[in-house]
C-alpha cells in the first residue's frame, strides 16, 4: 500500500488583479480596447478644435487657443486619479486530500501452544557463594575514557 502527498494550490490572481497585476491576455485586452477608445477620442477632440479654430478662429475678440488650452487643464484637473479604498478577493485556495492506494497485504500468523500436565518447578537453596560464584564470572565490553575493554 502506498499513500500520495496532499496538495494545495494557492490562486492569487484574483488578489493581484485587483491591485492592477494583470496577465498578458487580460492586460492586452483592457488597454487594448482602451488604445482604440483613446485613439478614437483624440481624433474626435482634435477634429472638433480643427472645426473650432476654422469656424471662430479670425472672429474679433476671440481667442481659441487659450480656450483650448483651458479647456486641457480643467480637463486633467478633473480626471487627476482619487484614492479609493479597494475590495481585494481573497486568494482561492484548492485543496486535494492525500489518497490511499494499493491492496493491503495482511500477513499470515499461526500460533502453536503445546503444553504439558506436569509443571516444571526446580528449588535451590540461595546461598551467598553461589550468587557471588555466578555473578563474578560475567565479562563485558566497558569504555574507559576512549578505549573500549574487555573486562
Amino acid at each position: 500500500m502506498g499513500w500520495s502527498q496532499i496538495k494545495v494550490d494557492i490562486n492569487c490572481y484574483p488578489c493581484r488583479k485587483a491591485l492592477g497585476h494583470l496577465s498578458d491576455m487580460d492586460f492586452a485586452r483592457k488597454y487594448g480596447q482602451q488604445g482604440y477608445s483613446d485613439v478614437q477620442a483624440a481624433t474626435s477632440k482634435h477634429t472638433n478644435e480643427g472645426w473650432d479654430m476654422a469656424r471662430n478662429g479670425a472672429r474679433p475678440g476671440r481667442d481659441v487657443l487659450t480656450q483650448q488650452e483651458w479647456s486641457k487643464f480643467w480637463d486633467k484637473v478633473i480626471k487627476w486619479p482619487q484614492w479609493t479604498m479597494i475590495d481585494i478577493p481573497d486568494p482561492e485556495f484548492t485543496v486535494t486530500p492525500s489518497e490511499i492506494t494499493g491492496q493491503m497485504n495482511v500477513g499470515h500468523d499461526k500460533y502453536s501452544i503445546n503444553t504439558s500436565a506436569d509443571a516444571d518447578i526446580a528449588l535451590q537453596a540461595g546461598s551467598a557463594e553461589t550468587y557471588i560464584a555466578k555473578e563474578g564470572s560475567i565479562r563485558m565490553w566497558a569504555t574507559e575514557g576512549r578505549l573500549d575493554i574487555y573486562a
